[in-house]
């Protein structure tokens, strides 16, 4: 499927952000990952689970159904299960077949997400998810002021290699979102990539430029020095590392440190042509309080609007009876590497 070879579709054996723990309640939810249906719902004692989202009796959705205690049953035929999938009664029936169960799939709840592993749950290592200490996800604000906040999920009409795509080239920054946080610098400054297992990295330096619209506006700086440091943690999230600083040839405030934050882009394949789009981010300076985040926010969700509105008119330009070729420029080593990379642990797992 583009834009990868045919027979490939997504990385099955890996971890990918589900929710936002706030959005798992008593009340079943339906989710799809990797073009498969799953509910998702807390038992009694607070446990995140994730069950396949099918009724085997008739393919009736599960998350239409009712909890009864941590018991999750069917609302067609009144079939019930337990949160390991087990199913537990059939109404029409005293024998419960074997085979009459719902698969569960492994889910870890770590910071503000839910991981989910799509893949052979026998190959579920946790040490696979993102150390989130090492990525600056915090629990609690720092001493400092530094804080992480989940902002969005969105989801999107498009295919999920459109967004990695997106992040893995920003030099779309100055074009896209130029009356936001696009500089023309970042579309001339090249990227340096680096790459390793499971990881893939574009760092850039901007030196002396014309700030963005928006630092402008908040912090009336004209001339800033600018780093923005990405890195793809195959096959689900991009930490992005953006520090701004008053031009070290300003006469004055010199190399200050206005804005120091890192965004956490997760996407996670819904269907074919679908994908969750999650976002967060760590303040690091100034400090910030909850109720300083909310013009923050606001900003960020407008540059999240103009990339989903990116993605879905590119899905909508890519043709469904014919193979698509895309003509690269320089500024695209680093999506024609991630997307190298992605393909082999796809066809890695299909041996």
């Amino acid at each position: 499927m583009y834009p990868f070879s045919e027979g490939c579709f997504a990385v099955r054996n890996a971890w990918y952000v589900a929710a936002f723990s706030h959005e798992v309640t008593r009340e079943p939810m339906e989710r799809w990952f990797l073009d498969e249906p799953v509910v998702l719902f807390r038992t009694e004692a607070g446990t995140a689970v994730a069950l396949a989202g099918r009724c085997p009796h008739r393919q009736y959705p599960m998350a239409a159904g009712r909890l009864e205690g941590d018991i999750l049953v069917c609302g067609y035929h009144g079939i019930a299960f337990a949160a390991d999938g087990r199913c537990t009664r059939i109404p029409t029936q005293d024998r419960v077949p074997a085979a009459f169960g719902l698969r569960a799939y492994p889910l870890v709840e770590k910071w503000k997400w839910l991981w989910i592993w799509t893949g052979d749950p026998d190959k579920a290592d946790e040490s696979l998810i993102p150390d989130h200490a090492a990525i600056g996800l915090r629990d609690a604000p720092g001493a400092n002021g530094e804080l992480s906040v989940p902002l969005s999920h969105n989801h999107v009409g498009g295919r999920y290699q459109l967004l990695h795509d997106n992040l893995l080239d920003l030099s779309h920054l100055a074009f896209l979102h130029s009356s936001s946080i696009g500089m023309e610098a970042i579309a001339t400054t090249s990227d340096e990539v680096t790459s390793g297992d499971r990881w893939l990295r574009s760092a850039r330096h901007v030196r002396d430029a014309d700030s963005s619209p928006w630092i402008r506006a908040r912090y009336g700086v004209a001339k800033v020095d600018f780093v923005i440091d990405f890195t793809f943690h195959m096959p689900a999230l991009h930490v992005g590392l953006n520090r701004t600083s008053i031009s070290a040839d300003a006469a004055e405030r010199a190399g200050e440190v206005i804005r120091d934050s890192i965004v956490y882009h997760a996407v996670t394949p819904a269907r074919r042509h679908s994908a969750h789009y999650f976002f967060a981010t760590t303040i690091n300076a100034p400090a910030t309080s909850e109720e300083a985040m909310a013009p923050i926010a606001a900003g960020i969700a407008k540059v999240i609007e103009e990339d989903i509105f990116a993605t879905e008119e590119i899905e909508r330009m890519i043709p469904a009876d014919r193979p698509l070729r895309d003509l690269m420029t320089a500024g695209d080593v680093a999506v024609v590497k991630g997307r190298r990379m992605l393909e082999s642990m796809m066809k890695a797992e299909r041996g």
